[in-house]
């Protein structure tokens, strides 16, 4: 999950630039020193920078976490990194200018194993019939993998397994381990103005799966759910599914239309107020003031779908729904996007 910051409106200069591409690569390497081997420490990080190069997953032009960053993750004094990368400068695997961000150099040298940039890289595989139509999957629901950060994914695995207790390994808490609840609290508190607290959050498999949680609930209170006209095929098949009435309530540009809705006997409505699926629109701030106001008023349930709600598309990001109304609102999220 990420936050949001202001955003300047100056076009960024080369110095600007490459700040930015270092800071997008202050990234945990997938690598870890052993305080208790015999080797020094530069010696260890020299070699598992040296490793990673050489066996490419380290390519050449690739910016390295500044020293400052890389010692804080791995939890070392800055002057056992930089006397890495000065060893790794001198070998000519490392590049750098003055106050510039250190590189990963253009110009390897064979003798390490590296190729050579200057040898023509191998022809890559002919691409099937049809396969340059096939490169953007665009369907709404889509999640683009292939921009996971794979090092640091695994370097999280790494971290959870060995800090995390016998007891969270063993059983689990039917609502989610507490750590979990308790990091996502804070963080939705931060970027989506969520309030709530560690034990009033449920961790489900999905916003799918918490809607067949809350199918019971919804039942034995008349069974009868407004949902969005369009809405998400997927989350409707659900409810049906659970023998729950769907209601449907046109949306326009603005959103979802209150006074239509006013006109449905429900007991509680699905709504995507920060990015309508699949129309991609924001509930109009008025809208959200009296949809609040209804659902408080009929004492219904706002079941609040922020499926993508941290992401940011061609305007400034709305707050969650449930920040303007705990009381009334069930926040369904999900991290599959982000």
């Amino acid at each position: 999950m990420s936050g949001t910051g202001p955003v300047g409106d100056s076009v960024p200069g080369p110095v600007a630039t490459e700040a930015a591409a270092q800071r997008r690569r202050v990234v945990d390497l997938g690598i870890a020193v052993d305080r208790a081997a015999a080797a020094p420490l530069p010696d260890q990080l020299e070699h598992l920078l040296h490793a990673l190069i050489v066996r490419g997953e380290l390519a050449p032009g690739d910016v390295l976490p500044s020293s400052r960053a890389l010692a804080g993750a791995l939890e070392v004094s800055r002057g056992v990194v930089v006397e890495a990368y000065d060893r790794l400068l001198r070998h000519g695997l490392l590049a750098s200018r003055p106050g510039g961000v250190v590189r990963v150099s253009v110009d390897l040298p064979p003798a390490d194993g590296v190729v050579s940039p200057a040898e023509p890289p191998p022809t890559p595989p002919a691409e099937p019939a049809g396969a340059a139509q096939l490169r953007t999957d665009l369907h709404p629901a889509a999640t683009p993998i292939g921009t996971l950060d794979r090092r640091a994914w695994a370097a999280a695995h790494r971290t959870a397994l060995r800090d995390a207790s016998e007891a969270e390994l063993g059983s689990l808490d039917p609502a989610g381990l507490p750590g979990l609840r308790g990091a996502l609290a804070a963080q939705l508190g931060r970027s989506r103005g969520v309030v709530t607290t560690s034990e009033q959050l449920v961790i489900t498999s999905g916003v799918t799966d918490a809607l067949h949680g809350l199918a019971p609930l919804l039942a034995a209170r008349g069974g009868r759910v407004a949902v969005e006209d369009p809405g998400f095929g997927l989350h409707r098949a659900t409810l049906i599914g659970a023998g729950l009435t769907l209601v449907p309530i046109p949306t326009d540009q603005d959103g979802l239309d209150i006074d239509a809705l006013a006109q449905a006997d429900v007991c509680a409505a699905l709504i995507t107020p920060a990015h309508q699926m699949p129309l991609g629109v924001p509930l109009a701030p008025e809208r959200r003031a009296r949809l609040v106001a209804w659902a408080r008023e009929r004492g219904t349930w706002l079941l609040e779908d922020d499926y993508d709600g941290e992401l940011r598309y061609d305007r400034r990001g709305v707050r969650s729904l449930h920040g303007l109304a705990p009381d009334r609102v069930l926040y369904l999220g999900t991290t599959s996007k982000v």
